[in-house]
């Protein structure tokens, strides 16, 4: 299944952030309240890291909203552009009426993100 995944997602027929949108608003359904976490995850047996955003659950489960991965070589110096690229991605397509609350984790990533974040807390 894995492979079937990665030959879908690795197919440069699909535009995978096109499809973020969908994606969001399936995943989000009827909540009206939301809180979003950040953190950036390392794979190290492939070489890449990856920065996801999640939706965290009352039960505190994370369902991936959006996540961007990158080489950790090509990672020098682009970390927060990456961050506020991924930010503005998941600003303009959240579902109108929906509020967030930052997670620690997003709080405490870089200034410009921090500003954003808190920019961000209640889009309707």
């Amino acid at each position: 299944m894995r492979k079937q995944i990665d030959r879908l997602l690795s197919n440069q027929g699909i535009d995978v952030w096109a499809m973020f949108p969908l994606w969001i608003n399936d995943t989000l359904g009827e909540r009206r309240e939301l809180v979003v976490a950040m953190d950036w995850t390392d794979f190290d047996a492939d070489d890449q890291t990856t920065l996801p955003f999640s939706h965290v659950t009352a039960h505190g489960r994370a369902t991936p909203l959006l996540w961007f991965s990158v080489f950790k070589a090509e990672l020098a110096g682009k970390r927060n552009v990456i961050d506020d690229m991924c930010l503005s991605r998941l600003r303009r397509r959240w579902p109108r009426g929906r509020r967030s609350r930052s997670s620690p984790i997003a709080a405490s990533a870089t200034p410009s993100c921090s500003a954003f974040v808190e920019s961000w807390v209640s889009i309707t």
